[in-house]
This record gives C-alpha cells, sequence and structure tokens, in this order.
C-alpha cells in the first residue's frame, strides 16, 4: 500500500512540533495535476505536463488515425461525435481541437476515471458516460455525424450487431480493428466451433474467429472488452459487413500484418446517400 508522507504542525500555544499522520483519503501535496493523475492507475498515454509546447502535448495531440480519418471526413467542426472506447481521452483531445462536439463512451470504470481526470488538465468539454457501448446505444435515441472507435470492434463477442448498432445512429463511422488474415483460414476452421464460426445475417458468411485474453484482464493497464472470448472478422469479410449496413463508401488505411498485437487497419466509412 502506498506510504502518506508525514506533516509537521506547531501544537497550539507551546510551539512544540507534532507529527501527524494525514488520514488515508486526502492529499498533503499541492500538485493537484500529479495528485488526480496518480489517483488511478494503469496509464497507458501519460498526460503532458503543464505550461506551454512541450514534445509530450505534441505527441498527446498527434495519432495518424486521428488526423486521417478527419481529414476524410472533410473536417469534424461543428461536428456531433459518439467516441467508443476513449480510454484516457487522448482522441478526445485530438477530436475537440478539431471543433467536434462528443459524446464519449466508456465502460472500463478505471478508464472512465482517467477520462475525467483528463478532461480537468486538458480543459474538456466533451461529455463523458460509464456505460457499455451496445447497452447505451439501444437505449439511446439520439444520432449523431459521425461515429469513432478505435480498439473496440475486435473486443466484442458479437461485433456484427454492434455494426448495426453503429449504422442505426450515425452515417459515417470511423474503425481502428485488428482482424483475422484469410491465411489463418485452415487453422482457424481445424478450431471450429467454438473458435471459428460463421455468421450469416447478412445474406452471406462472415468468417468469425475467438479469441482470449489469457488474465490480460487482472492488470491495470487492461483496456480490453466487458467480456472475455471476443470475435474477430476475417480481413476480407469486413468491408462486406460494414456495406450489408450500409456504409457503401468505404476507405481504408494504416494496414498492418505485422502489428505485435495483431493485424489491424484503420477504416472510414460512410453512407454515400
Amino acid at each position: 500500500m502506498k506510504k502518506f508522507s508525514r506533516i509537521l504542525l506547531r501544537k497550539p500555544q507551546t510551539g512544540i512540533q507534532v507529527e501527524f499522520e494525514p488520514f488515508k483519503q486526502y492529499v498533503v501535496s499541492g500538485d493537484y495535476r500529479r495528485n488526480a493523475i496518480d489517483l488511478v492507475p494503469g496509464w497507458n498515454n501519460p498526460l503532458p505536463p503543464e505550461g506551454g509546447e512541450t514534445e509530450e502535448l505534441a505527441a498527446y495531440r498527434y495519432d495518424p488515425r486521428i488526423t486521417w480519418a478527419i481529414e476524410q471526413h472533410g473536417g469534424v467542426c461543428g461536428a456531433h461525435v459518439l467516441e467508443v472506447g476513449p480510454m484516457e481521452a487522448r482522441h478526445t483531445y485530438m477530436l475537440e481541437q478539431a471543433g467536434a462536439r462528443i459524446d464519449s463512451v466508456e465502460a472500463n470504470r478505471l478508464g472512465f476515471m482517467k477520462c475525467l481526470v483528463a478532461k480537468e488538465i486538458m480543459d474538456l468539454k466533451a461529455k463523458f458516460y460509464l456505460a457499455e457501448i451496445n447497452a447505451f446505444l439501444r437505449q439511446s435515441d439520439q444520432s449523431y455525424d459521425l461515429i469513432v472507435a478505435c480498439g473496440v470492434l475486435y473486443h466484442m463477442r458479437d461485433p456484427l450487431t454492434l455494426l448495426e448498432l453503429f449504422a442505426q445512429k450515425a452515417p459515417a463511422l470511423v474503425l481502428w480493428t485488428h482482424f483475422v488474415q484469410d491465411a489463418e483460414r485452415a487453422n482457424a476452421e481445424r478450431d471450429r466451433p467454438p473458435y471459428f464460426s460463421i455468421d450469416g445475417r447478412f445474406g452471406f458468411d462472415v468468417r468469425l474467429f475467438e479469441r482470449a485474453y489469457i488474465t490480460a484482464e487482472m492488470q491495470d493497464k487492461f483496456c480490453g472488452g466487458v467480456f472475455d472470448h471476443p470475435r474477430w472478422i476475417f480481413r476480407d469479410d469486413l468491408p462486406k459487413a460494414l456495406a450489408a449496413v450500409g456504409y457503401d463508401d468505404i476507405r481504408i488505411a494504416h494496414e498492418e500484418v505485422n502489428h505485435p498485437n495483431g493485424p489491424a487497419l484503420t477504416i472510414y466509412a460512410q453512407k454515400s446517400d
């Protein structure tokens, strides 16, 4: 357990110094930024220090995936954006700096607390919601100009349902997601079921391959899905699934087949009508 520092106070009337142990729920430092950051464990992207232009701030506000997505959308100034899985509000900051009005949904309790800390430190106007995204979208009657979901789809047990919900709420969508390469098909099919499965709800076979977190959820930095055993979509089936829910203008960038956590890509998808 973290030790709290002792402070010296003068005993009234005598001037004798007496040591007091502060109550554990209080801080004794005046460094409000550091106190807030230290309140939540497991940060992946350190918040930049206060004051002036710094390398840390430049890194915090730059992610080529988000920059590219904003360009594909023709800018987001004045757009109402739903961000899914903000984690530590880094992309929230970038979108807000570009002029977006943001609702941001996070299911991870610690992730939500990090977002609130970042909101205060980075002076964000975004509204953060602690909720599971499928349930949130089902109960919400709000529509959006754009949905941004980086690192979300591959954490879903039922990724196709989430795509359907996205399509009901916004005419444009940004995804960064891992996928299954077709080269893995033979191995996947040997594992059927439960690991390899086919979903035919869209009138064609969408191939899905189950993964597991293998105790990663025990770590403070875990930012995966709500449930274990998510299912990844095969690479060639992903654009077809997006088209099936109405996103017929699909653009792909940043494809990394050798990404350390598995093949990944960025997609901007919109409804042409």
